[in-house]
């Protein structure tokens, strides 16, 4: 599965028929998928995986960012920088001088999704950081800014469809790569 964040590319210029949501029927992409695969294990264990140039490597081609307000785009790269603060929109809206309303419609019409989708993704997404370390779940539930281990469950079974303890028991072996400070993506 390849996961694009609705920040991050013009999902329009992602090659047919990839340029929509949901599940997507491309033999040719699984084959290229699966011939990467195939090349990178050829090389070794030992690779640099943030040194190679995923849209080329997976697309054939580079994927241009997505254009989006710089109001907006400054509170993404908030978001981003510590999903687990507790931003709310009324906040946010004030942050880049917008009334309520208009930055939740601006937010949404920008990135594709609403306000509190991409809150609550990205704060889900920062348990990756934890999987392989040995880590109490409740710690990693106050440290990715949940209440509580029970509101912290609900919501990452909401976005994986697992529990957060599945996730880790499946995980220990999964490699995560940060991406580099001033990439484009």
């Amino acid at each position: 599965m390849v996961k694009l964040e609705a920040e991050s590319v013009d999902l329009a210029a992602l090659p047919a028929p990839m340029d929509r949501c949901g599940a997507v029927d491309a033999p040719w992409f699984v084959e290229r998928v699966r011939r990467c695969q195939r090349d990178l294990c050829a090389q070794g264990r030992d690779i640099d995986l943030m040194a190679l140039d995923f849209d080329q490597l997976f697309f054939g081609q580079a994927i241009p960012p997505r254009g989006i307000d710089r109001r907006i785009r400054a509170v993404i790269d908030r978001i981003k920088s510590d999903p687990s603060a507790p931003f709310s929109a009324e906040a946010c809206a004030e942050q880049v001088h917008l009334s309520f309303s208009r930055f939740l419609h601006l937010f949404k019409q920008e990135v594709g999704v609403p306000f509190r989708s991409f809150r609550t993704w990205k704060r889900a997404r920062s348990l990756l950081h934890y999987v392989n370390r040995d880590s109490n779940l409740a710690h990693v539930a106050l440290d990715t800014g949940y209440p509580d281990s029970t509101h912290f469950s609900h919501s990452i079974r909401q976005v994986y469809g697992l529990k957060p303890k599945d996730i880790f028991a499946g995980s220990r072996r999964l490699s995560i790569y940060a991406q580099h400070a001033g990439a484009p993506k």
